[in-house]
């Protein structure tokens, strides 16, 4: 998005990001696809409205020659338990939520708290809640208000939550997923809230 917006002749900045899971696996993988610029190559199968195929390739060849890997970070951390930092604008988690128990650990709990503690007051929290491939099921509209209650419950006002599926022609180009968009408002209370969702 930075690099669409400096195409357009906007002098934008690019984020320091920090990318965290919980096996060194996928934190060496992340880094190696990032290094290796393989994921430039989605850029031009893009169409945003407002850009030329001409300005996609551009965007494609800027961030091909850009040195970006200075605004990245690797860690591996536990989401549950780890402190992977503070102080951050956004924090953005993708499947995380589906690994984790909520019905024995309460793990989902412990991750939303300590997100709220990684986030500036005003942060903003994105997550996607995917279906599980193994068993053909996707998250429940029950689950995404449960989900809500929680965020409400540890310190964030939900802005937008969706669902969001996508086909060209007959072929399923995206799969079904719910999104949540929160703002962090308050620090999350000491300990585990008391729940019945």
């Amino acid at each position: 998005y930075q690099a669409m917006q400096a195409q357009k002749g906007k002098k934008i900045g690019l984020d320091y990001i920090v990318n965290v899971d919980g096996h060194p696996g996928f934190v060496r993988s992340a880094r190696h696809h990032l290094e290796s610029k393989a994921w430039t190559n989605v850029i031009t199968s893009i169409s945003p409205h407002d850009f030329s195929a001409e300005e996609m390739a551009a965007v494609q060849q800027h961030l091909r020659e850009t040195d970006y890997m200075e605004h990245l970070d690797f860690r591996q951390a536990n989401f549950t338990s780890d402190d992977f930092g503070s102080g951050y604008d956004v924090v953005i988690t993708s499947q995380c939520l589906q690994y984790n128990d909520q019905t024995t650990n309460r793990d989902v709990e412990k991750i939303v708290a300590n997100i709220n503690s990684s986030l500036r007051y005003g942060g903003h929290y994105l997550t996607i809640l995917t279906g599980n491939s193994h068993q053909k099921s996707f998250t429940r509209p029950q689950d995404v208000e449960s989900f809500q209650k929680i965020l409400e419950l540890y310190g964030f006002k939900v802005e937008s939550y969706g669902h969001i599926s996508g086909k060209k022609g007959k072929q399923e180009v995206l799969k079904p997923l719910h999104y949540v968009h929160a703002v962090k408002i308050s620090n999350h209370p000491n300990g585990l809230v008391n729940l019945d969702v």
